[in-house]
């Protein structure tokens, strides 16, 4: 690695806290809507924390298949959609996979979880349009502490049958699933700052004084066709192989963000998947209501990314 690249791994480790885990009081039932979306494909870019540059290791992205490396929210918004309910026009990406012989291992879809997660889900709002997101550390060398980890999962009952802390080959009958847990607690103001500063984890079920809005937990979870996965997986880019992380720009519609919002997790329902055909629940639908914002959608000057891989 250039010493530069070595420069901002190193500040992913003042990234958003994580929370203690004593101090995290879950609510009594995961509410939550669920959005399917594509693998679209893999690209050394990093539409956050260097956009229209080049990443030195590979993401694999999911859900909008127009972006690209100075992808914005309106730019994606206008764009279309990758994801079983089009008025989610987001882009979802994660470090790619690769194999000993350095060939890419990416996986066959991703799954988006809007959760209440730890907070009273009738103080959650919607998440507002074009808010950037990172979670994990790509230079961790242990566990960490949130629920970034991978799992194997039989292919006949999706019953989860490990836990691991780095990619594994799951091994006959059974697929990999990657999780990543994103902070879910908003300043309310910026929507994105250098280290991830606007972002914040809850803590004792709550979200701090410094960060008081509460938006849809979300948690990314990419899933790997069995035995598409090798041993000695890791990493490009010199990244740690417990350095598992993901980035999200979200683009969804406004009005079907609220819709959503309010009919699952304000209402403590668990809705399940969304799509285009079919609504988890009955009631109006703000799809194309409510207009897209007029603040810009793109860092602030000045707010250059430094602080995740």
């Amino acid at each position: 690695m250039t010493a530069s690249v070595a420069a901002v791994f190193v500040g992913a480790a003042a990234m958003t806290p994580a929370p203690d885990g004593a101090a995290v009081r879950a609510v009594p039932v995961d509410v939550h809507w669920i959005v399917e979306c594509d693998q679209v494909g893999t690209a050394h870019i990093d539409p956050i924390l260097d956009p229209g540059g080049s990443w030195p290791h590979l993401h694999t992205f999911g859900g909008n298949p127009a972006v690209h490396a100075s992808s914005t929210a309106g730019q994606l918004f206008a764009e279309g959609s990758g994801c079983k309910d089009s008025a989610d026009r987001s882009a979802y990406w994660q470090p790619t996979l690769v194999d000993e012989a350095g060939q890419p291992v990416v996986p066959v879809s991703f799954r988006a979880y809007y959760r209440a997660g730890e907070v009273d889900p009738q103080l959650i709002e919607p998440a507002p349009f074009g808010l950037r997101l990172l979670a994990g550390d790509p230079m961790a060398t242990s566990r960490q502490p949130l629920d970034i980890d991978y799992l194997c999962l039989g292919t006949s009952d999706g019953v989860v049958d490990s836990v691991h802390d780095t990619a594994v080959d799951c091994g006959p009958g059974e697929f990999l699933r990657s999780d990543v847990e994103f902070p879910q607690c908003w300043d309310g103001v910026n929507l994105w700052l250098e280290r991830v500063a606007h972002m914040a984890y809850p803590r004792g079920g709550e979200c701090p004084a410094s960060h008081p809005v509460a938006i849809p937990q979300l948690s990314l979870e990419s899933s790997y066709a069995e035995g598409s996965t090798y041993e000695g997986m890791g990493f490009e880019g010199g990244l740690s192989p417990y350095g598992l992380h993901a980035d999200a720009i979200l683009a969804w519609d406004p009005g079907e963000m609220t819709t959503l919002v309010e009919g699952c997790l304000n209402a403590s329902r668990v809705c399940g998947d969304v799509t285009d055909e079919v609504r988890p629940f009955s009631g109006g639908d703000a799809r194309g209501t409510l207009p897209l914002p007029t603040v810009p959608d793109v860092p602030a000057a000045g707010s250059a990314s430094h602080g995740h891989g």
